[in-house]
């Protein structure tokens, strides 16, 4: 489900797009949808590791970096990363 901005929203919490996209609306509550546990980074590159790092450590989380080759499937509670 979802690609990008698809992608983040469908986690745990949106705040991971922060660092790349502003919060131009000012929005507050950053709760994703939760179709899935995890706080996922759409678009990653290897040269966004240590901005993903800060995020990690300020929010004591960990962030399922996505390629554009990659997906995570969600089916029955039990997810994998496609490709």
């Amino acid at each position: 489900m979802g690609v990008s901005a698809g992608s983040v929203i469908a986690g745990l919490d949106i705040s991971i797009a922060s660092p790349f996209d502003p919060n131009d609306v000012n929005l507050q509550d950053m709760t994703g949808l939760c179709v899935t546990d995890k706080i996922m980074c759409p678009h990653y590159q290897r040269k966004e590791e240590n901005i993903i790092n800060e995020f990690e450590n300020k929010n004591n989380c960990k962030v399922l970096r996505l390629t554009d080759n990659q997906a995570l499937e969600v089916l029955g509670g039990v997810s994998k990363i496609i490709e």
